[in-house]
């Protein structure tokens, strides 16, 4: 996503939101998200401030974020220790590889 227009009112599963950064523009639409993670900004950031507010575990400082996660990806964030990890897929899109490895 590149502008907060294109977010859905409501997000069908947990979502986690990576960004490079956050400008105000994005304040209306952070409720949506179960989590963020921004490459650019500190502890008194824009970010951080509204995550703070709106409750939002973040991870801040998170250099290449935006270049190592993808759409889809399952990732866990631990916003006290600003440690991000990637998950492995979960049992069905293990399936829906081997299916679609299958046609191949």
């Amino acid at each position: 996503l590149r502008h907060f227009n294109d977010i859905p009112e409501t997000l069908p599963e947990p979502v986690i939101g990576v960004f490079v950064c956050l400008d105000p523009a994005w304040t209306p639409v952070l409720p949506r998200f179960h989590g963020l993670i921004v490459e650019r900004g500190g502890v008194l950031s824009h970010a951080a401030i509204l995550a703070r507010e709106y409750r939002i575990p973040m991870v801040i400082g998170a250099e290449g974020a935006t270049t190592l996660l993808h759409t889809g990806m399952r990732v866990s964030l631990e916003g006290r220790t600003g440690h991000v990890t990637i998950l492995p897929p979960n049992e069905r899109e293990i399936l829906e590889q081997q299916d679609e490895t299958q046609k191949c």
